[in-house]
Formats: C-alpha cells, structure tokens, sequence
C-alpha cells in the first residue's frame, strides 16, 4: 500500500469539529483521515500541522482525537511566529517552505505529501497552489481540498487541477537523449542553499531568454548537461513538441560522421545513404542546440558551424540547396578557459563564448549537498530496480556528513557511487551499508586512479580545494613541516630549470634571489 504524509494548516472554526444540532460534526482534518469515504482514509502514518500559537488548544485537541482513532499516526507541529500576518503572502511562503522542506526530509522522498489547501486563510490557501504548481514541492505529490457535508454527494475529499504551464513542468517532461544518468538531476532554484548557486540560477534565468551562445565550464560530473536543459527549459528557443532533446557529444563522434549529424544528407551523398536525413540544425530549428565537449569539435566543422550561427542556413552533404535553421547554441567542456582557446578556432570560440558561466564542483557549494543526495538515492534506487534505503535520522546524518567531508572529485557521479554502495549493501545491515558507501570514496583508485603520497596528495588537495578530512582520519597527524620543505625544493628546482630555459636570472622571475633557492633546494635533503 502506498504511503501518504499529511501536511495543513489547523482549521481554527472547525477542527476537531463542528457542532451543529448539538451533533459534533469532524473538521476537514479527521474527515481526511477517517471518513468511509476519503480516498486517504487508513493510508497516512504522519501529519504535520502548521498553527501559530494562539491554536495550541486546537492542536491539542485535534491531536488527541486522532491519537484516540489511531494510535499509528505520528502529529507534530510546525510553529509560525504569532506576529506574522496570516494574510502576508512574502513572509508565509519563507515559513511554509521551511516547513515543506523539513517535512520532506522526515518523510523521506518516496512517501507521497498530501497537502490539505482547505484550512487556513485565503494567503495560505494560494501559497499552497502556487508552491505546488511551480514545482517548489518535491514529488511524489498530492494536493487535495475537503468538501462540507451537502457540498458535493460523490466525494469528501478531492484533488487540486495544477495544470498550469510553466518552465518547471517543460524541464521536467523533456527527457534528454543521449544524455548519462546525471541529467536527470533537477535543478530547482527553490532549495538551492548556496549563495554561489542562487547567484548563477539568477544570471541564467536572464540569460536563457537571450538568443546568444552560452559556453558552460565545469568539471567532470557537474551537471553541466543538466544545466543546459534547464537553460533551454527557461527560455523561449524550444519545441515543446520535442520530447527527446538531442545532446551532440563531440567526443562520440568521427569528423565525417559529426558533419552527417549535424548538417544531415541527401539521398546517394555517399556510399550508403539509400535516403535523405535531416540532421539536427534541421531538427532544432527554433530551438536549442547543444554540443557537450566542445572542445573536441573537429577545426573545420567548427568553421562551418560558424556560417550556419551567422547566416541561420546551411547546407546538408550531396545538396545544392540551403536550408534555414534559427537555432540557439549552448555549448559545454570541462576543459580550462585557457586550454579550450588553445583547442578550438580562434573565430569559434569567440562566437560561442559571448556568455561564460561555470558550474562550480560539489566541494565549493556543500551545503547544496543534502538535498542534492536524497535526490540521487532517489534515482538510483529508480534505476537499480530497488527500493529506497530508509536510514535512521542519525544514520543519515553521518552519511551526508561524510558526504560533505569528501573531495568528490567525480561531483555527482560520486553521489551516484556511493547511493549504488548503500543500495547493493543495504540487507546486510545499515552501518555495513554506510561504510562500504563511503570507503568507496576514499579510495584512491576512484580519485583519478592517484595513489600520491601523502605530501602531494595534500598539495592536489591544495590546488583543487579541497578537503583533508579524510587525510586526517586515514593517516594521523600530518607532518607540515616536510610538505613545507618539499614544496621549497619544487619551487627552486622548477624556477631554475625556467631561468635556464629562458636564459634569464633567477631575480627576474621570481621574488626570491638564487641564494634563497640554493638554501631551498639543500634543506630539503
């Protein structure tokens, strides 16, 4: 039987009941919980009551009537400041989205949320639709209304029409085809917790209605894809009709064969092409093209991508024609700014780089990393075929704690690491589980296949910011002092091989004279 959570503001005038004809008549909560009648009646286990204080009664009472019917029903409470306006629309959705958020959490991501719109005030009661329908509710997700006895004679209980259209929906029903698992990632600017994310979402949800090419840096495992459909979700540059958009990965393909995809072909333009094809600038007319690891992108195909952006026509293998095609261009690497420009045609990357963001790793936004997890485990367990790993509250915790306190240097695919960890593990106990999730994180072998020493792994730690967590619980006390010595003798070994090479002083390129280099180079011995 399928699991519901109910969630809803206290009916002050009418819970627990109503009394008319000297006959208690149940409030829209308990005619939720137990009418013959209510779709839920029997299939919800916890409930979270929203009230400010001056309904502490009420919930006192309500809790009781329910605990007297069913003793396997868990009622807690949500507090709202007493000085809040109930009909302030700003500050009650900043307190009724920490209350989803936290319910969501002790609830866990399979457990279907009811939320009851009928109790409370008109604000209350439009935050609800509103929250829901633009997806700041995570699913599974049921918003339901009560009906007063004589109302209507089929239903106690009914479901909320939210069919409104609006870039979460299109972002969530646009699958990406040739796209990896991390794709499936929503993006959801509602829980970022980062200021570093809210900022990026903020330019983007700008940028996205601008018909100019974005270029997308970040590293492996980001979610870069994942971004750039939420890019083309929140912009006007898409076909709705279109429910597999394609993903142009320049690394999968051979030169002739990228051309072919792109640009398509007439019947008899080689051996083989018994029939025309139309290649994706076709396809994404008025829509949104986009090529991942551009920096693959073969030389001269990235000149004649340049005349199809400039001219919006081009011209497919074996044809004498021009065809038009208005596409918007978003393109991605996990390449440096730097090296990337060394890669491509200097004309091209101008051309794509006019907007530049970049999807920063999991280590420099962390507090995005709880949500992110329960999401993960979610699709991971979707994807093995498994059901969902319930970890007790403090289990959880430490999980997500060791989450944070590693590098992830593979970002997201490490997330889907260790959630395949826990759910192979999972029947041979929770903390057998736990652990082998996370030792698989700190292996080495998983961390670029680096085996460093200690020393140099602390200087990679460096270079990428990242943490020494993990360090420190595997190998103790780290010694300072010799990094500090080895890093000296790198230093003066490196700068004297560029001074030879270069045929200059040590003083003029560097702002340490030769002699300090020399003491550097001999204490480290």
């Amino acid at each position: 039987m399928k699991k519901y959570a109910l969630i809803s503001w206290i009916a002050l005038n009418n819970d627990p009941y109503t009394v008319r004809d000297g006959k208690n008549i149940p409030g829209p909560t308990l005619t939720l919980l137990f009418n013959e009648k209510s779709p839920f009646r029997d299939r919800i286990d916890r409930v979270m009551l929203l009230k400010q204080s001056r309904a502490d009664e009420k919930f006192r009472e309500l809790k009781a009537e329910i605990r007297n019917r069913d003793r396997g029903i868990k009622v807690e409470s949500w507090n709202i400041d007493e000085k809040i306006d109930p009909t302030d629309h700003k500050v009650l959705f900043k307190h009724m989205k920490q209350a989803v958020a936290s319910f969501r959490q002790k609830i866990g991501p399979d457990t279907t949320m009811v939320i009851h719109v009928s109790p409370g005030t008109p604000a209350m009661h439009t935050i609800w639709v509103l929250m829901a329908a633009t997806s700041m509710i995570d699913k599974p997700l049921r918003v339901v209304q009560s009906y007063r006895p004589g109302d209507r004679s089929d239903k106690v209980v009914g479901d909320v029409n939210l069919e409104i259209d609006s870039f979460f929906h299109a972002y969530q029903q646009t699958r990406v085809k040739g796209a990896g698992h991390v794709t499936e990632l929503l993006w959801n600017p509602a829980h970022l917790q980062t200021n570093t994310m809210r900022a990026l979402f903020r330019d983007l949800s700008l940028m996205a209605k601008v018909k100019v090419p974005i270029l997308i840096l970040g590293e492996r495992g980001t979610g870069k894809t994942t971004l750039a459909r939420w890019i083309r979700a929140n912009s006007p540059f898409r076909n709705k009709k279109l429910k597999n958009w394609p993903v142009m990965a320049c690394g999968q393909f051979l030169p002739e064969t990228m051309r072919d995809e792109l640009f398509g072909h007439k019947k008899g333009a080689f051996s083989g092409a018994d029939k025309d094809k139309d290649g994706m600038l076709k396809v994404l007319d008025r829509d949104t093209l986009f090529l991942d690891e551009i920096g693959d992108l073969d030389r001269d195909l990235q000149r004649t991508l340049i005349r199809a952006m400039e001219e919006k026509t081009f011209q497919p293998l074996g044809s004498t024609d021009m065809v038009k095609s208005d596409f918007r261009l978003i393109t991605s690497t996990n390449l440096g700014i730097h090296d990337l420009q060394q890669k491509l045609d200097a004309d091209f990357f101008d051309r794509i780089s006019y907007f530049v963001v970049t999807m920063p790793p999991l280590r420099q936004v962390r507090d995005e990393i709880p949500w992110i997890w329960q999401r993960v485990l979610k699709e991971a367990a979707s994807r093995t075929g498994s059901n969902m790993p319930e970890l007790t509250e403090h289990r959880r915790k430490r999980l997500i704690q060791g989450l944070i306190d590693s590098p992830l240097p593979g970002n997201l695919r490490d997330l889907y690491r260790t959630a395949y960890y826990l759910i192979t593990f999972w029947n041979l106990g929770e903390d057998h589980a736990i652990n082998r999730a996370l030792n698989a994180l700190s292996n080495d072998s998983l961390h670029g296949g680096r085996g460093l020493p200690i020393n140099r792994e602390i200087a990679y730690r460096f270079a990428m910011d990242q943490p020494l967590t993990d360090l420190v619980k595997t190998h103790g006390k780290l010694q300072t002092e010799a990094l500090e010595r080895e890093l000296h003798s790198f230093l003066a070994r490196r700068i004297q091989e560029s001074a030879e090479e270069t045929g200059q002083v040590v003083d003029n390129i560097c702002d340490r004279t030769q002699r300090t280099l020399r003491n550097w180079k001999n204490t480290s011995r």
